[in-house]
């Protein structure tokens, strides 16, 4: 019983870490283009 739920949770865990990871991507992706597109955006923040 209690290796079926941690299991389960493991299964939750891995899921939502993929999620994530794959959302971050989509971000970095979406930066890169975003600073590919405009580099004077990049130095004007580079103060930050």
């Amino acid at each position: 019983m209690r290796l079926e739920l941690f299991s389960r949770n493991l299964i939750a865990i891995t899921g939502t870490s993929f999620q994530l990871q794959a959302l971050l991507r989509v971000r970095c992706l979406l930066m890169w283009f975003w600073l590919n597109r405009s580099d004077h955006f990049l130095a004007s923040n580079q103060h930050l």
